[in-house]
C-alpha cells in the first residue's frame, strides 16, 4: 500500500515562532527540530513516503533534501520524489493531481500552509506563525492510518520524536 505525504517546507517545518522571523526560502538552518521529529513519527506510524511539493523543490535535488533531513538527525528519510514545477496559471493542487494521476497511490495527505489546492484534496493546513504542530501530526495519522499494532504506545512514543 503506497501512502504519500506531499510536503511543503516554509510555514510547515519552519515558522515565525521558531524565532527566525518570517521563514526564508532555502534557509536550512531555520527548520524546527520538533516539527521534523513529528513528521518523522508520522511517516513511521503510517508507513508513508514523502514527495517534496515545496517551492524549495526548484532549488534542491532528491539527494539534497535527504541530506537536509539527515543534518537534523533523520537518517534515510523516506523521500521518494519531488513534484514538477508549476505551469503558468495553475495552482499547486494541479501539481498534486498530476502526480496522483501518474502514480499508484492508495492514500495521501498534503501538508502546506498555503490553500491553493482543490476542496476534494486532503490538505492539512498549517500556518506560518506556528508551523507543523501536534494537532497536524494527528490529523495526518487519521487520514493515512496508523499501521502500528499498539496505538496507545505509539502515541506515547511520539514524545521521543519531538525532543
Amino acid at each position: 500500500m503506497m501512502k504519500i505525504i506531499f510536503l511543503d517546507i516554509d510555514g510547515v517545518l519552519n515558522s515565525i515562532s521558531d524565532g527566525f522571523g518570517i521563514p526564508h526560502n532555502m534557509r536550512a538552518d531555520t527548520l524546527d527540530r520538533k516539527a521534523i521529529g513529528m513528521l518523522k513519527y508520522v511517516t513511521k506510524v503510517t508507513k508513508s513516503h514523502i514527495v517534496i511539493s515545496s517551492t524549495w523543490r526548484c532549488f534542491g535535488t532528491h539527494e539534497w533534501f535527504c541530506g537536509l533531513f539527515e543534518a537534523y538527525g533523520w537518517f534515510q528519510p523516506p523521500i521518494i520524489d519531488i513534484t514538477r514545477g508549476s505551469k503558468k496559471d495553475e495552482i499547486r493542487g494541479d501539481e498534486v493531481n498530476d502526480y496522483l494521476n501518474q502514480h499508484v497511490i492508495d492514500k495521501y495527505v498534503i501538508i502546506d500552509d498555503d490553500s491553493d489546492f482543490y476542496p476534494d484534496q486532503k490538505l492539512v493546513q498549517t500556518n506560518v506563525a506556528n508551523g507543523f504542530m501536534l494537532k497536524h501530526a494527528l490529523e495526518c495519522i487519521d487520514i493515512l492510518g496508523n499501521e502500528l499494532e499498539n496505538e496507545e504506545k505509539s502515541i506515547r512514543d511520539l514524545k521521543l520524536y519531538v525532543k
